[in-house]
């Protein structure tokens, strides 16, 4: 990647802010004991412009990041890579993602995935994913299905 590439990723992001809500539903989905991982499509030189902005490396459990693994999301792959990571069933995991295409991967892998398009309406909707899913183990568990 040339100079000018790199002064090019210092620009975009130095016009981007960390959406202050939503980092601190990462602090809460952990509070309640979820994973949290970053599942992001990258280039290597901007992973220590974007890290230090999203300042996370302590809280998540897992950073996919595609220049990394070398798969980018819509890519199958990269959702079983990042499924591998947790231990968890396909089913237990779930992406936050501004692109359709990326949602309609994650759900085709067997995720459960919140389009984002707010800040609020994303939490919304992840919130009620993620009630649905601990109903759903919590009444697994009480019959022997599944252990915790």
């Amino acid at each position: 990647m040339s100079r000018s590439e790199r002064d090019f990723g210092r620009q975009w992001f130095a016009g981007h802010q960390v959406n202050p809500t939503v980092r601190r539903l990462v602090f809460d989905l952990r509070d309640r004991g979820h994973q949290v991982g970053i599942l992001t499509n990258n280039v290597v030189e901007w992973e220590p412009i974007w890290r230090r902005m999203v300042d996370l490396d302590h809280v998540v459990d897992h950073i996919v990041d595609s220049c990394r693994v070398g798969v980018r999301k819509p890519d199958p792959r990269i959702f079983e890579i990042a499924r591998e990571r947790t231990g968890l069933p396909a089913g237990d995991c779930v992406l936050v993602d501004d692109l359709a295409e990326n949602c309609v991967a994650a759900e085709a892998a067997g995720w459960g995935a919140v389009r984002f398009h707010s800040a609020e309406q994303a939490i919304s909707e992840l919130n009620e994913l993620l009630d649905r899913t601990e109903s759903v183990g919590a009444s697994s568990a009480a019959h022997g299905e599944r252990g915790h």
